[in-house]
């Protein structure tokens, strides 16, 4: 009853609209804010707030901002389409939930639940984000695999 929803980001106007319809048909327009497209000091602030971070997409080729949220310190909860799911449930960094409203639900409520979790996540997602995905671990990577590429060019 005191839980927030806070929607982060931007998507096509229709649909917006369309959610914005259901939050006022529900009667839960109190309890739901729409923030649009949020950077920098906005971005910081709203991760700075959240309890949980949930991203339940139908696909997403990585997971941008659940990878943000975690290194914030945040537990995320995604769904299996969401490419950074194996971090998230390897790492211990939240919940990997499918996107069946109950299934997600209960995810999410496991969740916020389990404090020892959230106290894992505030103290050690910062450090597999940095473990994982740094500049200084993923440059030499993609070098590699561009060099890979261009090795195996017909031209």
């Amino acid at each position: 009853p005191r839980a927030r929803l806070i929607l982060a980001g931007s998507g096509e106007p229709d649909y917006t609209r369309e959610l914005e319809a259901r939050v006022v048909q529900k009667g839960v327009g109190q309890s739901v804010q729409f923030t649009g497209f949020v950077t920098g000091a906005d971005k910081a602030h709203w991760l700075a707030e959240a309890d949980v971070f949930v991203l339940p997409s139908y696909h997403e080729n990585f997971g941008v901002a659940a990878l943000e949220a975690i290194a914030s310190g945040i537990p995320a909860v995604v769904s299996p389409d969401v490419q950074l799911g194996p971090v998230v449930r390897d790492y211990g960094l939240g919940a990997v939930a499918p996107r069946d409203p109950a299934a997600l639900a209960s995810g999410i409520l496991a969740v916020l639940g389990d404090v020892a979790l959230r106290q894992r996540c505030a103290t050690e997602g910062p450090a597999v984000v940095n473990s994982l995905f740094s500049p200084e671990v993923i440059g030499p990577q993609l070098r590699a695999m561009y060099e890979l590429a261009r090795s195996r060019s017909t031209t």
